[in-house]
């Protein structure tokens, strides 16, 4: 994060007549960042970003009560995977792992054959 004082200082030497790039050097950060921040009025703030649907959204609720259901078990995510690909679900393993991760800390122990 810049602070305070560095806009302060990218807008003093623009108005000593400096360009971008000799600002951008002196202050150590890109030129594109000198000339938002001399743009702005204090720091520029970004928007936040739109949700995208994922592929996975439709079977969430389903995932989310066979989780529920499996307690205190886990389910591996290839075995949800087969289930919702049933179901007509068409993305990756990758992206069902991540959600399932997501979804509880559930710590699964692995049992112990003497």
């Amino acid at each position: 994060m810049i602070q305070w004082e560095q806009t302060m200082e990218i807008k003093i030497l623009r108005r000593q007549g400096k360009s971008l790039r000799r600002i951008a050097h002196e202050v150590g950060m890109a030129v594109n960042t000198v000339r938002k921040y001399l743009q702005h009025e204090g720091r520029p703030f970004y928007k936040k970003r739109e949700t995208v649907e994922t592929k996975l959204d439709p079977y969430k609720p389903y995932l989310q009560e066979r989780v529920k259901q499996a307690r205190p078990f886990c389910l591996p995510a290839t075995v949800l995977l087969r289930e919702i690909r049933d179901q007509g679900y068409r993305g990756g393993v990758t992206q069902l792992r991540l959600y399932l991760n997501s979804l509880t800390p559930v710590v699964c122990e692995e049992v112990v054959r003497r």
